[in-house]
């Protein structure tokens, strides 16, 4: 699916994020038991360590700083939109003897707008979207800028945080992760990237050779760029594309 905004003035700004306190070298990792294979592989490709969530803290209060300079930036938002890449991370725990679905039901994007008396704004939020969330991000926050009357920029928000006790990387893709939250603006501001399209492409199978994966996404651009008539030589033009990842997801 081709997106194309190239004359809707939508611009990407304000760009704040934060990372667990905590941070783990590979040996120590290893040790804890939150690698899967050895870390000679994700050495080899330069990771050296990661950060997670402390003690005494939780994503919830991660995800409360990024916001909160996003805020100072949007002045009047006109909406939120929040992502995860974990199902885990878009409800906070609750009991398991807990009853009450309405109590069970504690949404991270409700709780995190009481917690900064954001909770008259409306709101959006997906997990499903894994590696390619920013990208969502920008397909609802682009839909936004362009239908609503509202006026404000709209506040894109992201937050993940590994379960307890869950390796924290992708063995097969190499790639180790870190608990984090991060929250930028789009709006008719005209500072920051202009968005001028996404190309979207979702699959289902449980695995994609890294050979397809690598072909489809040089198609994607090329069609996006064909769309838009770009030139790429200018520096001036940059392109956002997900981790490559051979599990379910978009690109």
């Amino acid at each position: 699916m081709v997106l194309l905004y190239p004359n809707k003035n939508i611009f990407l700004y304000g760009f704040n994020h934060k990372l667990g306190s905590i941070r783990r070298d590979l040996n120590q990792l290893q040790i804890e038991g939150l690698l899967l294979g050895s870390s000679e592989a994700l050495s080899a490709l330069g990771y050296q360590y990661n950060f997670g969530i402390g003690k005494n803290e939780t994503l919830l209060s991660l995800a409360t700083d990024p916001l909160s300079r996003a805020l100072q930036s949007a002045r009047e938002p006109r909406t939120l939109v929040f992502q995860h890449c974990y199902a885990e991370s878009a409800v906070l725990h609750y009991e398991a003897n807990e009853t009450d679905v309405a109590t069970r039901n504690r949404y991270f994007p409700g709780e995190l707008m009481r917690e900064l008396q954001l909770d008259h704004l409306p709101y959006f939020c997906s997990f499903a979207s894994g590696c390619a969330g920013f990208v969502s991000l920008l397909v609802v926050a682009g839909g936004v800028s362009t239908a609503s009357r509202e006026r404000g920029p709209t506040i894109c928000v992201m937050a993940d945080c590994m379960p307890q006790g869950v390796p924290n990387n992708m063995l097969q893709e190499r790639i180790l992760g870190s608990d984090h939250s991060s929250a930028f603006l789009v709006g008719h501001a005209e500072v920051g990237y202009q968005l001028l399209g996404v190309n979207y492409y979702s699959t289902t199978p449980p695995a994609v050779s890294f050979v397809e994966i690598v072909k489809l996404t040089v198609k994607l651009i090329q069609q996006l760029t064909t769309h838009l008539k770009l030139d790429l030589a200018p520096s001036g033009v940059a392109i956002h594309y997900p981790n490559i990842s051979r599990t379910p997801g978009e690109w």
